[in-house]
């Protein structure tokens, strides 16, 4: 201690012993308002001996004493020369074992041999000078509120004024004064009641044979009862099932038979409403005045919570554990300097590591090249900086062997219970192998749209840019590809004979370059037999035997050949299962002209049931137009209409403009066609020719 505090305690000293003889203090009261003050002290701090002694130079004078046999110890050896020397009103050590302040040096002496747990509080006069100390101890730790620490000041105080008031009175007086201090005491234990009753722990005090002689409001909750009188000389077995009162039944015998505590112990067991609890509670011995274990008091908290979320968090640990073993992807979690915290099982073999746990401690520059290394620092420091994540970002991974991987990363803020940002974590998958495919197929699709284009071009070259000029008839001409290129064939045919035009209009299966293939094989053919073969009939009778034999398994068209011959306005025509040709003729509703054979290429020729083709011949007037089209043109009208209503629908609008320049009316159908599809473009090849014949 400082000079000054060793003078101010010597002068405490000079002045206690002087005070004492001045009081006869050792003498003041009767013995049952200190073995009064003594239960109420033990009733309150829980311990299982206390003392209340007066000091003077030498010694500490026991006055009253419950667990210790001696009279006196000397002051050198006390703890109670620290309390008196605090500046503070009392002193608390929770564990003296675990503790680094001087008065743990005190448990050596033989009185206080063993005690773990000290709660003193001082005796003071009105001139603040401290003569002597109210204490509770036990063998064992125990924790001590700031509400029992006032408490135990009050009783210090109480116990001071019966002091003071009794040296100064006659012997009637003192025992006056004793009952009014006894009223004081018995009003502080209704505090101190009111105060273990309002506690949410459940307390309770059984004698040696295993009855109830005290609890608070929480254990009489816990029993289904409502007042003390309904568990005094009661036992466990009255209140729960045989299973759980013998484990309590046990634990309290065996403090009672070997006088040492049972320190939190967890039990699980059903309350009589059938709750489920989780308890964890201590058991102490209390003993009498010469140290004989008397009862045994038990405090327990209820944990039902607290072990409800211990499996909680349990269970997610586990499910974490076992996503960061098992997962491919890379995942980890960094601190705001960029040194990983945690990392998956997957992360650890991709950095060559024994272990997860190698990890830690180190960062991005101790695995990749400085180019990567730096560039995710700088990504990870935005984030923290910003709170904003960055999704699915590709990065180049650059390793010191000269490697390079590729991987989609995802990257977060990572934040404490507080929403503080405290670091990172993110998730990378490994796309080398994937980005190296999606290269390979955008140069494949590069490549392609190149022959695309050049097939394109090639398949433009075969068909009919516009429409023909051919003298006494006019044309008009729409050909639209649902892609580059398409299925659907026009040809016109310049005949050997004067005054005679062909058109063949056909529609191959399918579209696409596929379909552009085939109908650019069927040109060849239509050029060939239509040049040598004068019969519309037998055109298509040939045409169709070398398509079944030329043409891929499977694969057909329709098509309509048509002559006109400007000289007899005739048109002979062969349908093979192509849409119908319809006839427009001014002041007239539209017709629909003939039945089709069947499809081109799909039955074998030499068969009897194959394809006879049928010629038709119609006679033409000035000013009718033939219109022809592929099922393009009407099937997205609306998929809900049947084949009957979308040509009835068609009928109708060539109606509305079967005046109109043949080039006219055929750019008007297909506007009206896209209109009522809602379509900016066709879904299917589409092709339409109007020829009509002039005045």
């Amino acid at each position: 201690m400082a000079d000054n505090s060793t003078e101010k305690t010597d002068k405490h000293a000079r002045k206690r012993a002087e005070l004492l003889k001045q009081y006869e203090a050792s003498n003041a009261g009767g013995n049952a308002f200190w073995d009064e003050l003594i239960s109420l002290a033990l009733g309150m701090g829980g311990g299982s001996k206390a003392t209340v002694s007066f000091v003077d130079e030498d010694y500490q004078w026991i006055k009253a004493r419950r667990g210790f046999d001696v009279d006196r110890i000397p002051l050198r050896n006390s703890i109670d020369q620290w309390v008196l020397d605090n500046t503070q009103n009392s002193l608390v050590i929770e564990d003296l074992d675990d503790s680094d302040h001087p008065a743990a040096q005190m448990t050596a002496s033989s009185a206080l041999s063993g005690i773990r747990f000290y709660a003193g509080a001082a005796l003071k006069t009105g001139e603040d000078v401290p003569i002597g100390s109210i204490a509770i101890m036990d063998t064992v730790p125990q924790q001590f509120s700031e509400d029992k620490r006032q408490h135990l000041e009050r009783l210090a105080r109480i116990a001071m004024e019966h002091v003071e008031k009794c040296v100064q009175l006659t012997t009637t007086e003192q025992q006056s004064i004793h009952e009014n201090t006894l009223e004081n005491v018995t009003r502080e234990r209704d505090v101190l009641r009111n105060l273990v009753d309002n506690l949410p722990d459940f307390e309770y005090v059984i004698n040696r044979e295993g009855k109830y002689v005290l609890d608070n409001a929480a254990h009489r909750r816990l029993l289904g009862v409502s007042s003390l009188d309904e568990v005094v000389g009661k036992t466990v077995y009255d209140f729960f099932s045989e299973e759980v009162a013998r484990w309590n039944s046990q634990s309290d015998a065996a403090v009672l038979e070997t006088g040492e505590p049972l320190l939190n112990s967890e039990e699980s067991f059903y309350d009589p409403e059938g709750q489920l609890w989780e308890v964890a509670s201590s058991r102490v011995p209390l003993h009498d005045e010469h140290g004989h274990v008397q009862g045994v008091a038990c405090i327990g908290r209820d944990i039902s919570h607290r072990k409800r979320a211990e499996e909680t968090l349990e269970k997610e640990r586990y499910l974490l554990e076992t996503l960061m073993q098992n997962i491919t992807d890379h995942i980890y979690f960094k601190d705001l300097q960029g040194s990983f915290i945690q990392i998956s099982n997957a992360l650890a073999k991709r950095f060559g590591l024994p272990s997860t746990e190698a990890a830690v401690g180190k960062t991005d520059f101790d695995f990749f090249t400085e180019e990567h290394a730096w560039q995710a620092y700088e990504d990870e420091q935005a984030i923290i900086r910003s709170g904003e994540a960055i999704v699915n970002k590709e990065e180049k991974e650059t390793w010191p062997s000269g490697a390079v991987s590729w991987v989609s990363t995802t990257k977060e803020p990572l934040r404490d219970r507080n929403a503080q940002i405290i670091g990172t974590f993110g998730i990378s998958r490994d796309i080398t192998e994937f980005k190296q495919v999606r290269d390979q197929l955008a140069e494949y699709n590069r490549q392609n749209r190149e022959e695309m284009q050049l097939a394109k071009r090639i398949h433009q070259a075969l068909l009919p840019v516009e429409a023909p000029d051919y003298a006494g008839l006019e044309f008009g001409l729409r050909f639209v590809p649902s892609g580059d290129i398409g299925g659907d064939f026009i040809d016109f045919i310049d005949d050997k004979q004067e005054g005679r035009f062909g058109v063949v209009f056909a529609d191959i299966t399918g579209h696409g370059t596929g379909a552009a293939l085939l109908s650019a094989m069927l040109k060849v053919l239509v050029d060939e037999i239509t040049d040598r073969e004068d019969s519309v009939k037998e055109c298509f009778n040939y045409l169709n035997h070398r398509l079944y034999h030329e043409y891929p398994a499977g694969l057909f068209a329709s098509g309509v050949y048509a002559v006109f011959d400007t000289t007899r306005k005739t048109m002979t025509y062969v349908n093979a299962s192509q849409e119908p040709i319809i006839l427009l003729r001014q002041g007239e509703q539209p017709a629909v002209l003939g039945e089709s054979d069947g499809a081109l290429g799909v039955l074998d020729p030499e068969q009897p049931q194959a394809p006879q083709f049928k010629e038709h011949i119609i006679h033409l007037q000035e000013g009718d137009t033939i219109f022809f089209y592929t099922d393009g043109l009407v099937d997205f009208f609306n998929d809900m209409e049947e084949t009957a209503e979308q040509r009835e629908r068609l009928i109708g609008w060539l109606a509305e403009h079967q005046e109109s320049p043949p080039q006219d009316l055929v750019d008007d159908i297909y506007q009206r066609s896209l209109l009522h599809a809602n379509l900016s473009e066709p879904q299917d090849d589409m092709a339409a020719l109007a020829v009509r014949i002039a005045q």
